[in-house]
């Protein structure tokens, strides 16, 4: 039994370890969240790849006069034509239509570039004496202002500082380099990558996270939980959208929902409401339609004929089911009144002209049905 449980632990700890490896190196993301990290790196290879074509060519200019000029003037005319065709490539991918394959192969295609320039530039230092600084500088840029990630990006910088060592074994035996120290740079560039990746994710996963809330609360605060319509405040933020054009508004309220809740309870009294409302989304429109009051919905139509609003309201009176577990069907008064308002005021008068219309057959249905007021 002791057995049995330390195996247990055993592999939930080796689960737990390589999940968070896996966290590390290639954390689970959402399409949109890759995205939104694509065009965040082809973004600043855009304004990356304009400083430093304006740098070298800059650098190309001085060069004309030193010691090295044809080699500088090579070195500066590859790095700068590297930049400027990054640069028209980005800047076309960014201003037309998006490509995300586009984005990351312009993006991969700039690192292989400007890490090859590096190797030229820092091969030729180390052979006259100087310093290695560039290719260092080349690859603490791409791993400090853009967002890798670990499962490509660890093996590109180690593939790179490879390289960087074999070229200069390939000058002299690289015996002017400390290994150990080379490697610790590329352990320090994985490490920095893999770092910068994980707090850029967690930073999208926390604002999609408040998004959702935010929408959710959004929701909540429009919807009507019990019909999954839009309610009165939904209304009042769509009034705009109506001004200007010509609206036809539909007032319909439940016949006997009163008789109905005290009769059967307010479980049934619910369940009519919800029934009423899949009608009308069904028969007479799903979008602009607002649970108004307790068992009143108003109804926004817009460019619609008299005849095609009578056919959606007829439809949706012989569309009404009998109360669940009644032999009653259920019954609504309905009215309506259209025009083309230009102000919210105007449009408060329409509402009121389909409501007074409603009333009015309201109390013709009452004259039928005294016993359920």
């Amino acid at each position: 039994m002791k057995e049995s449980t330390r195996k247990d632990s055993t592999r939930a700890a080796v689960s737990k370890a390589l999940h968070s490896i896996s966290e590390l190196i290639a954390p689970r993301m959402s399409e949109d969240m890759l995205l939104r990290i694509n065009m965040q790196n082809l973004r600043t290879a855009h304004a990356v790849s304009l400083v430093i074509a304006i740098l070298e060519t800059l650098t190309l200019f001085m060069s004309v006069n030193s010691k090295y000029r044809t080699r500088n003037v090579v070195n500066s005319s590859f790095c700068a034509a590297v930049c400027i065709i990054m640069f028209v490539l980005t800047h076309k991918n960014l201003r037309e239509k998006y490509n995300d394959l586009a984005a990351v192969l312009f993006f991969w295609f700039f690192y292989v570039l400007m890490v090859i320039w590096s190797l030229m530039v820092s091969s030729f230092n180390y052979f006259i004496g100087r310093q290695l600084t560039t290719f260092y500088i080349v690859v603490f840029c791409f791993t400090g202002f853009f967002y890798l990630r670990p499962v490509i990006g660890v093996p590109m910088i180690l593939a790179s500082y490879y390289a960087f060592y074999r070229v200069l074994y390939a000058v002299d035996g690289a015996k002017d380099v400390v290994v150990v120290n080379t490697a610790l740079f590329a352990v320090l560039s994985a490490v920095i990558l893999i770092i910068r990746y994980r707090f850029k994710v967690t930073d999208l996963r926390h604002s999609d996270r408040i998004e959702k809330l935010n929408s959710e609360l959004k929701h909540l605060s429009h919807f009507d939980i019990l019909t999954d319509m839009q309610n009165r405040r939904a209304f009042d933020g769509n009034n705009s959208s109506y001004i200007g054009r010509e609206t036809t508004v539909i007032m319909c309220d439940v016949n006997d929902f009163k008789y109905v809740n005290d009769e059967f309870g307010h479980a049934t009294g619910d369940n009519v409401l919800k029934m009423i409302s899949r009608c009308i989304k069904e028969n007479i429109t799903d979008t602009d339609c607002y649970r108004y009051g307790g068992d009143e919905f108003l109804i926004i139509l817009t460019d619609t004929s008299d005849e095609e609003i009578d056919s959606r309201i007829a439809a949706f009176r012989n569309s009404l089911p009998l109360i669940p577990d009644t032999d009653l069907r259920l019954t609504v008064s309905t009215g309506y009144a259209h025009g083309t308002p230009s102000s919210q005021k105007e449009l408060d008068v329409i509402i009121k002209l389909a409501d007074e219309e409603m009333y009015k057959e309201k109390v013709e249905y009452h004259k039928t049905s005294p016993f359920r007021r």
